[in-house]
């Protein structure tokens, strides 16, 4: 079975699945020259490794009975994404709604501030400016999704 195939199969059983969650949504699908299949999870409000866990033993029986990979070996990572990983999905934008993003622009220029608004085809950030008399004033700066190459969640300690 080809690559694409596969990946879709995969990618089909897996939504079937996490329908009992509908916050649960996948993010990506993939499968190495290696046939190691990994599949990305979020959550709405969080994805936690008992789902992921679940997910994974039925994924594990799903591949087996369909003999998607034949007699050769594969592994399986369901998991979520890691703070590190770019937001991908309007649905990861709005969960992180409050906290610092910073956004590389398609022009390549950088905007760092609060994710305060997610809205149909933008978001807006509160970039904080630092104005000469050491007070900072915040600027409310709205980018449209089609102007965003990548975004990622700030962490703060």
């Amino acid at each position: 079975m080809d690559q694409e195939k596969s990946v879709s199969e995969i990618s089909g059983f897996v939504n079937r699945f996490i329908e009992k969650w509908p916050e649960v949504f996948v993010l990506e699908t993939t499968i190495s020259a290696t046939n190691k299949v990994t599949v990305l999870l979020d959550a709405d409000n969080g994805m936690n490794i008992e789902r992921c866990a679940e997910v994974n033993r039925a994924l594990y029986r799903f591949v087996e009975e369909k003999q998607l990979f034949g007699q050769k070996n594969f592994s399986m990572e369901v998991s979520s994404p890691g703070i590190d990983r770019p937001l991908t999905e309007k649905r990861q934008y709005k969960k992180n709604t409050g906290r610092n993003i910073q956004v590389v622009l398609e022009d390549g220029s950088r905007l760092t501030g609060k994710l305060t608004e997610v809205k149909e085809e933008e978001v807006i950030v509160e970039k904080e400016d630092k104005k000469k008399k050491k007070q900072s004033e915040k600027e409310l700066v709205t980018i449209p999704f089609k102007d965003i190459r990548q975004t990622k969640v700030l962490v703060t300690f």
